[in-house]
């Protein structure tokens, strides 16, 4: 059993291939379960958040999976900050990207992306 802190609330997150019980102050997170939680950090000295960005998580194996379904990105670690920090460089980039681009360039589905990660990157 692994035990994490949890970077949006007081508790920590545990971990576990088991059916060993967990205090109240914990999350219990089980291999293959997925929770809904936020991303409230984006990692970057040039962009901010405007607020917290939802995301998936889910642990399978050894391994953290984050997936934000809205933008149909995700990325994967074996540590909750390693993949938090895959998963807000892969949308800084996508909004890197997408921002750089004439907007009358852009088809309905980038548009709708963009206009998305506006609401939540400045």
């Amino acid at each position: 059993m692994e035990q994490t802190a949890n970077p949006y609330t007081n508790q920590s997150i545990t971990t576990s291939t088991g059916s060993s019980s967990t205090s109240h102050s914990a999350i219990r997170l089980l291999n293959g379960e997925t929770i809904k939680r936020a991303l409230n950090d984006i990692y970057s000295s040039d962009y901010e958040l405007k607020r917290d960005i939802p995301i998936t998580l889910q642990y399978k194996g050894k391994s953290y999976i984050l997936i934000q379904d809205e933008l149909n990105i995700g990325a994967e670690d074996n540590t909750l900050q390693g993949v938090e920090r895959k998963l807000a460089i892969q949308i800084i980039k996508l909004y890197k990207k997408l921002s750089n681009l004439p907007e009358s360039t852009l088809g309905p589905y980038p548009k709708k992306l963009l206009s998305y990660l506006k609401e939540y990157i400045v």
